[in-house]
């Protein structure tokens, strides 16, 4: 068998930043850790998709409420700011 009869496996591309606002987003329950991934991966968060991502699990945080209840109001803080800069 070569690999040209193997079965192809489809990879997409997630947008830049996407891993870096998952971290970043759980992580805002403790401040300190959230502030270490902010700075660790900055331009990966501040690039323009990064952002959206960033938001994007900042709603779904708010969205589940309780179940994520160390991070909720923290979520709608940076949910806000981050509306604002966009």
């Amino acid at each position: 068998m070569t690999c040209t009869n193997a079965i192809r496996v489809e990879i997409s591309r997630a947008p830049r930043g996407l891993d870096a606002a998952n971290l970043w987003a759980n992580s805002l329950g403790s401040a300190s850790v959230a502030a270490k991934v902010e700075r660790r991966f900055r331009s990966d968060l501040e690039s323009g998709t990064g952002r959206i991502m960033a938001l994007w699990r900042c709603a779904q945080i708010v969205a589940w409420g309780q179940t994520y209840a160390s991070a909720h109001v923290r979520a709608r803080t940076e949910a806000a700011r981050i509306v604002e800069e966009l």
